[in-house]
């Protein structure tokens, strides 16, 4: 038996998954991105996404947002580490 999972931890893994399904809710797939903020207690993904693709991200009162977040809370409790998942408008392209 496994007992020390957080040594298998990789953050760009999840990242990758979690932009992967965040990407099958937009119109505008291509304009998400990822950044991933990792301190020693903690992995902060903050997942970007085009204005007109923000609403759907949210959901009706952030229904899917709370459903993203109880999917990374679930995957943080498997490794024993913190993760955060946060929202953002992609910046406009000057």
């Amino acid at each position: 038996m496994d007992t020390d999972r957080g040594s298998s931890f990789d953050p760009q893994v999840v990242g990758k998954a979690v932009t992967s399904m965040v990407q099958l809710i937009c119109d505008y797939p291509d304009e998400t991105t990822l950044h991933v903020h990792q301190s020693e207690s903690s992995v902060i993904f903050e997942v970007s996404v085009s204005s007109a693709d923000y609403g759907k991200v949210i959901g009706k009162r952030g229904q899917t947002a709370l459903a993203l977040r109880t999917l990374i809370r679930a995957i943080a409790g498997r490794f024993n580490r913190r993760l955060i998942l946060e929202f953002s408008l992609t910046r406009a392209h000057d």
